[in-house]
C-alpha cells in the first residue's frame, strides 16, 4: 500500500460540524479499500473565486493508505460526488 494525502473542498451544505464532514470523507476512502490515517480541517472558507455556485467550502487534509491501482477509482468517485467541489490526490514518497 502506497500513502497518498488527498486535499478536498465540501459545500458548504454538506455537514453542518466536522464529524459529519469526515464521515462523508471516510465513505468514499472506503469505497476504494482505503484507510484514513490522519485528518486535518481548516474549517469553513470562503472561496476566492465561485466554485460550482459556490461561495464558502469546507477545506480538508487527509493522509490515506490505498493500492496505487485504485486512485483512478478514487479521483472519479470524488469527481462523481456532488458534496465535492475540488479535490487534489498526490502520493507521498
Amino acid at each position: 500500500m502506497s500513502i497518498y494525502e488527498l486535499a478536498l473542498v465540501l459545500r458548504e451544505g454538506a455537514g453542518k460540524n466536522e464529524a459529519e464532514l469526515k464521515k462523508i470523507a471516510a465513505e468514499i476512502v472506503s469505497k476504494v479499500k482505503g484507510r484514513i490515517t490522519s485528518t486535518n480541517s481548516l474549517g469553513l472558507k470562503q472561496l476566492s473565486y465561485p466554485v460550482k455556485k459556490a461561495l464558502k467550502g469546507w477545506v480538508m487534509f487527509m493522509e490515506i493508505e490505498a493500492e496505487e491501482s485504485e486512485m483512478k477509482s478514487l479521483d472519479r468517485n470524488l469527481k462523481i460526488n456532488e458534496q465535492v467541489l475540488r479535490n487534489l490526490i498526490i502520493k507521498k514518497e
